[in-house]
């Protein structure tokens, strides 16, 4: 399969918009922006632990709980299943949680138990990989795509490269630039 080229001027009209939103962000919402993905790895430890997983594993289940799912929630869903306790939420979500501790257990790359571009990178950041980027429906609107809930395989590229473009710019990882412009559309790190 051949992979089409990125269109340098949708590329850099995501960057133009995407670096709009980073200038919104107070001084106050800069320190937990920037350390967002590194809070988020200890919630992926917590539940690594609970299991006797990776810590990627881990990773892949807060991830596998956070489509459509406000952070506290998605915390509770991970430490939840974590700790052997009922976990009311989509099907798929716990299958994909189960996969994933399966897989660990087994040798196999947790990671494979997600299905979407969104998902993988999520849980790759929150593992500490922070040069994936994780372009949610939020970063979407950030990038100014507001027809969509999600972007399709092009814009998803495309918004990467805008996100690494301009991560580099302002000398952040892309996955902490993504952090950063979150908090700045949805007004505050929590």
């Amino acid at each position: 399969m051949t992979t089409r080229p990125l269109d340098p001027d949708r590329v850099a009209a995501y960057a133009d918009s995407l670096r709009a939103w980073a200038e919104k962000i107070t001084p106050e919402d800069i320190t937990p922006a920037v350390s967002w993905y590194a809070d988020a790895r200890e919630i992926a430890v917590t539940v690594a632990d609970r299991l006797g997983v990776s810590v990627e594993c881990g990773a892949v289940i807060v991830s596998a709980f956070s489509p459509r799912c406000p952070w506290a929630r998605n915390i509770a869903l991970a430490v939840d299943y974590a700790s052997g306790r009922d976990v009311r939420t989509i099907g798929v979500h716990i299958r994909a949680a189960d996969r994933a501790v399966s897989l660990d257990r087994s040798g196999g790359d947790p990671y494979d138990a997600l299905g979407g571009p969104k998902t993988s990178a999520f849980a790759r950041n929150i593992a500490g990989d922070l040069d994936p980027v994780t372009v949610d429906v939020w970063h979407l609107r950030a990038a100014g795509v507001t027809d969509r809930d999600a972007p399709t395989v092009v814009q998803y590229r495309e918004i990467t490269a805008a996100t690494r473009l301009v991560a580099e710019e302002y000398g952040y990882a892309p996955a902490v630039f993504q952090a950063i412009v979150w908090t700045a559309i949805r007004g505050g790190a929590a």
